[in-house]
């Protein structure tokens, strides 16, 4: 075993990846669904981000409902936040700072957020107010603590 792997089995750390990434991609759908249910536009964001992200469409000009991009965009978002895990839980085994669990929530909420918030700005231009500032902080937060429970409980 390596020096990264010698206090945990390399199966668990590929384990804590693959579901840290998932399910952190789960908590922010199902935010979302909540948060569109209740504005009365149920899938709207994923629907949104898909047409604006997969597609290049303008945030204000999206139609409301793409069951296609739903589907689309939510692989997608899957596989970012898998490779995200994949990412955070290497670092997590390579720098003992992140082992304390709120180093880690708190790195991967920046991370994640500072991500959104500057992708926005530079690529998609009215995503973000279109999303809602703070459902995209939540987002990430749901996401960043999802992630950091199971990359911690997943690796010991």
């Amino acid at each position: 075993m390596t020096a990264a792997t010698a206090t945990t089995p390399r199966n668990s750390i590929a384990f804590a990846a693959l579901t840290s990434g998932a399910y952190a991609s789960a908590a922010t759908a199902l935010l979302f669904l909540l948060v569109d249910a209740t504005r009365g536009q149920l899938l709207y964001t994923p629907s949104l981000l898909g047409q604006v992200v997969l597609l290049g469409g303008d945030p204000a000009s999206v139609e409301p409902l793409r069951l296609d991009m739903v589907a689309l965009y939510s692989l997608v978002h899957l596989v970012v936040f898998v490779l995200i895990g994949a990412a955070a839980t290497a670092l997590y085994e390579a720098w003992s700072l992140l082992r304390v669990p709120m180093v880690l929530g708190a790195a991967l909420m920046a991370v994640l957020t500072a991500g959104a918030f500057s992708l926005g700005a530079v690529a998609y231009p009215g995503l973000v107010a279109a999303i809602g500032p703070v459902w995209l902080v939540a987002g990430n937060l749901a996401a960043a603590g999802t992630m950091a429970w199971l990359i911690r409980s997943g690796t010991r």
